[in-house]
């Protein structure tokens, strides 16, 4: 139990987050402003369909080859596939990514140029601009943790449903619909915009969610926290990469990531201690609200333009 909660707990978590700022930094810095959105959409769309596909894997292995063959199984092909495909990532030139801000501000405006200034994880830090994004992150990420956790906990204990599996797989495609959607949407309408109306749903998803005690409730919530779940992943790198530049996108990206990894320490955590000792999740949904009434309030407080090219007077 020890062994498995160091290389489990530890070792791939610090792994996840080493993964996402290895992949997704790289690959916003490849393309302008007006395209980042669904870059990001794209690339966090692939892990969202993971638990769709991996789910039923896992269970086949594990109730045919057992826990220990499947976990030697996915970890040697894992390692594989991703120890090959890193050498196939590549970081543009600085001067590149300048030439493309510069290009993409003449399609705008011919007499419009874009501010580029590059961040060091300290400065980031320093800003407040970063802990407004923070806090709207963490807000997000442990709502929809919290959600994905105890889903099938909650199917059986509020609407005696033994499927409640199947929310996770419904959670998982709106995930991905959120992921492909807001992505645009915010290049669209602005980032600050969408994440108001992701925090809105998800407080009104939250503060319905005791009441959800049949299955097409179960299911309306299950959709409404995954869609706002994914729709974060597809904005938080380009807000990130707009506010604090492209050069160190995935050290400050990673900064900004701290906040999954508090979302998913308290929100589960918190959820279980809630129906261990009450009974029900309703002070969990309550913690829940609280933080995102928190983000929300970050949200407001943010630039109407946060995360975009900032143009040079």
């Amino acid at each position: 139990t020890g062994l498995f909660t160091v290389c489990y707990g530890v070792i791939l978590a610090c792994g996840t987050g080493c993964i996402t700022a290895s992949t997704v930094g790289p690959t916003v810095k490849w393309f302008p402003y007006r395209q980042r959105g669904i870059v990001s959409a794209v690339l966090y769309t692939a892990t969202g369909m993971c638990s769709v596909y991996m789910s039923p894997l896992c269970n086949a292995l594990v109730t045919n080859y057992g826990v220990q063959t499947t976990l030697v199984t996915f970890g040697i092909s894992f390692g594989l596939i991703i120890i090959i495909s890193h050498f196939f990532i590549r970081t543009p030139d600085v001067d590149l990514i300048h030439k493309m801000e510069i290009e993409e501000a003449a399609t705008v405006a011919d007499s419009v140029t874009f501010e580029v200034r590059e961040y060091s994880w300290t400065e980031t830090l320093r800003s407040g601009r970063f802990w407004l994004i923070w806090l709207t992150f963490t807000g997000l990420c442990l709502t929809g943790l919290m959600v994905i956790s105890n889903v099938t906990s909650i199917a059986s204990l509020q609407a005696g449903w033994a499927g409640g599996y199947l929310l996770l797989v419904l959670n998982a495609l709106f995930s991905c619909a959120g992921r492909l959607a807001c992505g645009p949407l915010a290049v669209k309408i602005g980032f600050k915009r969408v994440w108001i109306i992701m925090l809105i749903l998800q407080i009104i998803n939250m503060a319905c969610f005791r009441f959800y005690t049949t299955v097409p409730t179960l299911l309306i919530g299950a959709a409404i926290g995954g869609a706002c779940f994914g729709g974060i992943w597809s904005i938080a790198p380009s807000i990130v990469s707009g506010e604090f530049g492209k050069k160190n996108n995935g050290v400050n990206f990673g900064l900004l990531h701290t906040g999954y990894a508090v979302g998913g320490l308290v929100g589960p955590i918190f959820a279980g201690y809630f129906r261990d000792t009450y009974g029900n999740y309703n002070y969990a949904y309550i913690l829940a609200i609280g933080f995102l009434a928190v983000g929300l309030v970050s949200a407001l407080c943010m630039k109407k333009d946060i995360g975009q090219p900032k143009p040079i007077d």
